[in-house]
């Protein structure tokens, strides 16, 4: 991935909870250890605690300081604007609703 490349990876399955296995820290890790990403240019949005922060990682996606942000599309999708230097967009589950399904085909 080149150096100011950045992704966003969606997963509703479960969510990030820190020094516990989920799917969000086992492909961190695959990350780290596979890809030779440092680790903190790695982020979840959920260690945003309040809007400040929130507004910080997104900050740092745009700045081009974390290079994979994590979340639900719940907490990651609508209103983000962190795709300023964003090359892909990674969704790990299928939705579940019907009208998620009949939206993607308009």
């Amino acid at each position: 991935m080149h150096r100011k490349a950045r992704s966003f990876i969606f997963s509703d399955l479960g969510t990030y909870k820190p020094n516990q296995w989920n799917i969000y820290s086992e492909i961190k890790r695959k990350l780290v250890e596979d890809h030779d990403i440092p680790a903190h240019e790695i982020r979840f949005i959920q260690e945003a605690k309040n809007d400040k922060q929130r507004k910080e990682l997104i900050k740092g996606m745009n700045e081009g300081k974390i290079r994979v942000l994590f979340g639900s599309t719940s907490m990651l999708g609508t209103g983000v604007n962190a795709q300023k230097r964003a090359v892909a967009v990674h969704h790990l589950d299928t939705p579940w609703r019907p009208s998620d399904l009949a939206a993607k085909g308009r």
